[in-house]
């Protein structure tokens, strides 16, 4: 096995249609892929949107409305000996409108 010093290597030009055309076909996988991604994404969140907006709300959510609506449609004393009361807006509303209209 003498070496004979000359480099053998191989002088064969690239295919570049070949090339390209794994270029072009990785780059469409690729953007397929992402696309198809996105679209499962958006799917499941309006999915996931569509069930919590139709289904039933936690109780801790109801108990909350219930109250929240009770607070605010009803007079209260803040500072009785003040004479400050605590009152619904549109019953404020309305007292604005007719003092508006009285002037």
């Amino acid at each position: 096995m003498a070496h004979s010093g000359e480099i053998h290597h191989d002088l064969q030009q690239p295919d570049h249609i070949r090339l390209t055309v794994a270029i072009l076909a990785s780059a469409v996988i690729i953007f397929l892929s992402v696309w198809g991604c996105y679209l499962f994404y958006v799917g499941t969140l309006s999915d996931e949107v569509r069930l919590k907006e139709s289904g039933p709300a936690p109780m801790a959510i109801r108990e909350l409305r219930v109250t929240e609506t009770a607070e605010l449609t009803r007079l209260q004393w803040v500072d009785q000996a003040k004479g400050q009361v605590k009152i619904p807006i549109d019953m404020a509303m309305d007292a604005v409108v007719k003092k508006y209209n009285a002037q």
